[in-house]
């Protein structure tokens, strides 16, 4: 029998074929099985952030033209505009805290989920540059829902910087 070692090492590819005898028994499997638990053991516990960038933001009310993007930012030209952007989270991650960062004083935000019935509801939500940890249906489930942000009545020269959403898994 071939030098299983030898040929994996060097490039070679099994096309077909199998493995008999004892060229590779059970208790050689135990280092790459542990490995491999070890592995998905971190990447499921593993803290990430998803960023929406001010870019995604659209506006919604009253006036969706009175809004500018600078420099990274959205910036509101009139008065009572909401602002709104969809979020991407991954499927069966656990949502531990969202946050809107902008300059907008006494403004809010939400994290939102739409069923695809069309019913929504707010997970998550607080005053601008204030973060939430406290999350209803932290876990995601994009099967059912889509997610999104929208805010208050941002005024003139309020801004959007981005949002932020923590999750682990």
């Amino acid at each position: 029998m071939a030098d299983l070692y030898s040929q994996y090492t060097s490039g070679t590819q099994f096309i077909a074929g199998a493995i008999t005898g004892s060229a590779l028994g059970v208790s050689g499997l135990n280092p790459i099985v542990d490995a491999v638990n070890a592995s998905t053991t971190l990447l499921a516990n593993k803290t990430s952030y998803t960023t929406v960038a001010a870019y995604a933001f659209s506006a919604t009310n009253p006036d969706t033209n009175n809004c500018q993007y600078i420099n990274g930012y959205l910036n509101a030209q009139s008065d009572n505009i909401t602002f709104l952007a969809g979020v991407q989270l991954p499927d069966g991650a656990v949502i531990t805290g969202a946050i809107l960062y902008g300059s907008a004083a006494g403004e809010s935000w939400e994290l939102r989920r739409n069923a695809t019935n069309g019913t929504v509801s707010n997970i998550a939500g607080n005053s601008v540059n204030s973060e939430d940890t406290i999350i209803s249906n932290a876990t995601v489930d994009n099967s059912a829902y889509s997610y999104f942000f929208d805010t208050s009545s941002f005024d003139t020269n309020d801004r959007v910087y981005f949002r932020s959403v923590r999750n682990n898994g």
